[in-house]
């Protein structure tokens, strides 16, 4: 992930009671953004939900395909990953032992890059 904590964890912000989020607020929930009822997704529309984007019949995916489905990318099988291997899978990053995470640790978890202990803001390689 983006950053590791001391406890082997790896969120993009940490606080002071462990959690890590991308924003926090004063209820201790931390989204994107924040809504008058206290929700918090990317966009929001008329009827309250909120996706990244909306179509005709309601619903929102980054993409959409002919088929109403809409995913990042498209295969020929129908599916749509944001990579695919060739075993079919289909994952940010592949490493040696046929997983896929954005970064890995050199215990197997997911991330290249360490912090300053605690703060989640600093970070450098550990190569």
């Amino acid at each position: 992930m983006v950053n590791r904590f001391e406890d082997g964890t790896g969120l993009v912000n940490r606080f002071v009671d462990g959690t890590g989020l991308v924003n926090r607020f004063e209820d201790g929930t931390g989204l994107v953004n924040r809504f008058v009822d206290g929700t918090g997704l990317v966009n929001r529309f008329e009827d309250g939900t909120g996706l990244v984007n909306r179509f005709e019949d309601g619903t929102g995916l980054v993409n959409r395909f002919e088929d109403g489905t809409g995913l990042v990318n498209r295969f020929e099988d129908g599916t749509g990953l944001v990579n695919r291997f060739e075993d079919g899978s289909g994952l940010v990053n592949r490493f040696e032992d046929g997983t896929g995470l954005v970064n890995r640790f050199e215990d197997g978890t997911g991330s290249k890059m360490e912090p300053d202990w605690g703060t989640g803001s600093k970070m450098e390689p550990v190569w």
